[in-house]
């Protein structure tokens, strides 16, 4: 559709074989159905890829920390494939990682995994949780997560 501006020499065109109608009239949404990846850890709000920090605070060396528990969200309209964990960083072997419950998610479903922390010398360690997906712009997600290994 050309629509003609007074005035001018120029006409607009709008393509609209790629998009869907939208309630409000005159505008267009793009009918796209992706994936979404959303982590949580309880209690606290949505984790932000890559910037989201965990502390496991202060463990005894040789004594595991409390067990944290993530929650994978699939918040898209497309189903959430490729879920894996990998872990990343100098102290990744300090930090244990449980298996995913399920590795795709239907858009709305939800799989849990749990990390402990337990450090074998003292002082300040640190790794990355990553979260491999095919969400196209978080994957991989990436947790940072740190404890401080104390003596008994």
């Amino acid at each position: 559709m050309k629509i003609p501006l007074p005035g001018f020499a120029l006409a607009i065109s709008f393509f609209t074989t790629a998009f869907a109608l939208a309630e409000a009239p005159g505008t267009y949404t793009p009918d796209i159905k992706v994936p979404e990846i959303s982590v949580r850890q309880p209690g606290r709000t949505e984790l932000v890829d890559g910037f989201t920090k965990v502390s496991f605070g202060e463990v005894e060396r040789q004594t595991s920390s409390e067990t944290k528990t993530f929650t994978i969200k699939n918040t898209g309209l497309a189903t959430l494939t490729g879920l894996a964990i990998t872990r990343a960083g100098a102290n990744k072997t300090l930090f244990t990682v449980s298996a995913l419950g399920k590795t795709s998610l239907a858009p709305g479903k939800t799989t849990t995994f749990t990390v402990k922390f337990k450090p074998v010398f003292v002082g300040f360690k640190h790794a990355v949780i990553r979260i491999s997906s095919n969400d196209s712009d978080e994957n991989p997600f990436d947790i940072r997560v740190s404890g401080v290994g104390v003596k008994k």
